[in-house]
């Protein structure tokens, strides 16, 4: 019964979030930012001309890799001049301007496909567990996900502390008006939201698996 609880406040949390991001992203993706700057050209601004950092357009999610020093921006961002475009970019330039200075970036990017694989362990722990009504696979899988969890919170604090930060470069370098900053500040925490969403996936999904346990 507790897990059971714990599986629909989570899935109520995660519905209320995912919506939460969806609308204020919407508002915003039709709301040009003042200097009509796009997300390229604002990363091009924000960078130093010094700087080898690529930018280029993706099809998957925004994203800076401090591995490959490329900053990635999906359609909404690469060559759109909405304040979300313009918002998203700066973030992910940041984390481009700052990896000079912080090792947090490259071990994140290190780290991430060994994630991945032990959320995938997990689940399978999981599953075996069910299969084979052995709970000590679920205490393995609930173990992989506390770290996996814990790391994904440490990685949310850092994009939070990074708003302020980037809204100063931006202010600094006149590249938005200061009736902007709200909007932007807005936009940015919100994207530092996303994963916060996948945290309570992950956990949603492992809550779901453990029910018949109960």
């Amino acid at each position: 019964m507790l897990f059971l609880a714990l599986f629909v406040i989570l899935f109520c949390i995660s519905l209320v979030i995912n919506f939460y991001i969806y609308f204020v992203q919407k508002g915003f993706k039709f709301k040009k930012n003042k200097r009509e700057l796009t997300g390229c050209e604002l990363s091009h601004e924000m960078l130093d001309n010094d700087s080898r950092t690529y930018i280029l357009l993706t099809k998957g999610n925004s994203e800076y890799n401090s591995l490959r020093d490329t900053i990635k921006l999906d359609e909404d961002c690469f060559d759109e001049n909405s304040l979300y475009a313009i918002s998203v970019s700066a973030l992910k330039s940041y984390e481009a301007i700052d990896k000079k200075h912080n090792s947090i970036y490259k071990n994140r990017d290190k780290l991430s496909k060994l994630l991945f694989y032990m959320i995938v362990l997990s689940y399978i722990m999981l599953v075996l567990g069910v299969v084979l009504k052995d709970f000590t696979f679920g205490i393995i899988s609930i173990s992989l996900i506390i770290v996996v969890s814990l790391y994904d919170l440490y990685l949310i604090n850092i994009y939070k502390n990074n708003i302020s930060k980037s809204i100063k470069i931006l202010s600094s370098n006149g590249l938005i008006d200061k009736d902007e900053k709200e909007d932007i500040k807005k936009i940015m925490e919100v994207e530092s939201l996303r994963g916060l969403t996948r945290l309570i996936n992950v956990i949603k999904v492992l809550s779901d698996v453990v029910i018949p346990y109960e």
